[in-house]
This record gives structure tokens, sequence and C-alpha cells, in this order.
């Protein structure tokens, strides 16, 4: 559930470019920048949370977190201006850096050794099932209540989120502190390094092209805006296809 709804809080603009332009008076390129601007800073902070948290218990790390998601969600809902729209995408990316740092290895430590490779599809299954349900879904709540309504409904379920992880996650004391040295270490890595430039390459071809899909689909396809969310929803439908593979016998 929690990278569910940080893919989805990542993603949301996309299908509500057009409303948030056109209600904040601001070009569909500027409105990009919801997309683009957390994209960034949770770049910085994936590697940045863990190091400066130290041993900090990583549920309350998680916990702390979704918080911060909560109120930034709810602080885009209520923007008067695209300035504080802005600024709260700024706390949507330190919530999603930081949380996809830890969360992406916890199943080591929650289920036993047989379990792991299951449990870690599982969290990472979110992913496929924001671009599934959640973005679309988003889409068709922003275009049947307004944009500030899914916003809103995304503010509602990171604070559930943060309520199941205090309830469901058990204490994850840190074994030891993330020492700046190891990151370097891991960087100097040719192999690791050349998986960073291969994500860092495809990522961005995704979402230059995705980011703007929506005023793509409305101003050249001409495609009615109510059915941006289903397409969206076809397309996500497609990425879950493309990534599947037969059981194996």
């Amino acid at each position: 559930m929690g990278t569910f709804l940080l893919v989805t809080a990542e993603q949301l603009p996309v299908g509500l470019l057009t409303p948030v332009g056109s209600a904040l008076r601001v070009t569909d390129g500027a409105a990009g920048l919801m997309v683009t601007v957390p994209g960034i800073v949770a770049a910085v902070a994936a590697p940045l949370v863990p190091v400066l948290v130290g041993r900090m218990d990583r549920r309350l790390l998680l916990v702390a977190l979704m918080a911060l998601m909560t109120a930034a969600s709810a602080c885009s809902a209520l923007a008067p201006n695209f300035a504080v729209l802005l600024a709260s995408r700024v706390l949507v990316g330190v919530a999603i850096g930081g949380f996809w740092a830890v969360a992406g290895g916890l199943a080591t430590r929650l289920v036993a050794a047989p379990d792991v490779p299951r449990a870690t599809a599982l969290i990472f299954g979110g992913v496929a099932a924001a671009n599934v349900l959640g973005v679309p879904i988003g889409t068709l709540l922003g275009g049947f209540a307004g944009w500030r309504a899914a916003f809103a409904a995304l503010s509602a379920l990171a604070l559930v989120v943060l309520i199941a992880l205090l309830a469901l996650l058990p204490p994850l004391a840190a074994t030891q502190p993330l020492r700046p040295s190891a990151l370097a270490r891991q960087v100097r890595n040719p192999l690791v390094a050349a998986g960073i430039l291969a994500t860092l390459f495809v990522v961005t071809a995704h979402f230059c092209a995705y980011t703007f899909v929506r005023p793509l689909l409305e101003d050249v396809s001409e495609v009615p805006a109510p059915l941006v969310g289903p397409l969206l929803f076809a397309f996500g439908a497609a990425g879950i296809a493309g990534t599947s593979r037969p059981a194996p016998q």
C-alpha cells in the first residue's frame, strides 16, 4: 500500500495537468513541474535520508515519511496558487525518496528467507497497481469532483497507510548507520554506476513523454476529457501485460 500510494502521488498530476494549469493560470509546461520537481527531490532524498537519520528505527522513519506525505497532499488540495502547490510537491519528493530507500529492502526483515522473493515482488507490485488503478482513478475523481478532491483523497489514503504502518509493522531498528563513504563505494562500482545511468535515461525518457500525455491526447489527438482516465487505465494494464511472464512449470 505504501509503494502504491507513493507512485500514485508521484504520477497523479499527469492526469490532472490540464485542469490544474487552467485553475491556477499556468501553462502546461509549468504545470509539468508538479512531476519534475518531486522526481528530482526524490532522487536526492533517496540516498540522503538514510544517511541523515542514522540509527533511527525504520518503522518510525516510514511513519514520519507517510505523515509528511499526508500533510503535503493536504497542502496540495488546499493550495491557493501554483507556488504553494509546487512547494507541497517538494515535500512529496522527500517522502517518496526516503520511503523508497527504506521500504525496498524490508522484505528480508519481515518474512522468512524462502518467502523473501515473493514478499519483495508484492512490495514492488504497488508500482504496477498505481499505474493501473491509482492514477486513472485519481484522474476520474478529478474529472467528477475537481482536481483538489483528487489530492484530498490522496491525503486521506496516506493517513490510512500511516495508521497501518503503526499497527502492523514491528520495530525495525537499524543494524548500523549508513555512511556517505559506503554510498561512494557503490557509485564507484562500474556495474552499479551502469545501472544508475541506465535507470536515469529510461525514467527521464518515460516522464518526458508521460508527464504531458493529457494535453497531447486532448490537443493533438482530440480525445474528450472524460476518456483520458480510461486511456490511462489501458496504459497501466498494458504495462502489467508487458512485464508479466508465465509461471515456471
